[in-house]
């Protein structure tokens, strides 16, 4: 994928119903990395209803079965509106209990998606995939 800002987390909470139908269409309901219509590459797990840890140690909630990562230009800011969220110095939060649930990366450089039994790896960033955390 290409160096840039790309969002990390569940997809459900920055992608309208238009937006899901192509992730799904583009994946086939498989892990990978994919493009959408408009050229976008944008990697998915489709997984467990859990939360995840990266080697940074941020804890990404997850409410729904499709984790991933697509780049930050196209998440909807009126979306985000209407679900009671905001992005607040690289970081999604929800606007009434400000939990965090995901965050930008900026990624300096051009970088893999790669999947493990138990985790996902963005360049330099590991996911780990445990439903006990």
């Amino acid at each position: 994928m290409r160096a840039g800002e790309y969002y990390v987390g569940d997809l459900a909470w920055i992608a309208d119903f238009a937006l899901k139908e192509q992730i799904y269409a583009a994946s086939n309901g498989q892990n990978g990395e994919f493009e959408l219509k408009n050229g976008a590459k944008f990697g998915v797990f489709f997984g467990e209803i859990c939360d995840y840890r990266d080697s940074c140690g941020f804890l990404y909630l997850n409410s729904s079965e499709i984790f991933g990562i697509i780049p930050a230009n196209l998440i909807d800011e009126n979306l985000l509106k209407e679900r009671i969220l905001k992005v607040v110095n690289g970081i999604l939060y929800n606007k009434f209990t400000s939990a965090k649930l995901a965050k930008i990366v900026k990624f300096e450089q051009d970088f893999k998606v790669k999947f493990g039994e138990n985790s996902i790896e963005f360049g330099d960033l590991r996911i780990e995939f445990n439903p006990q955390i």
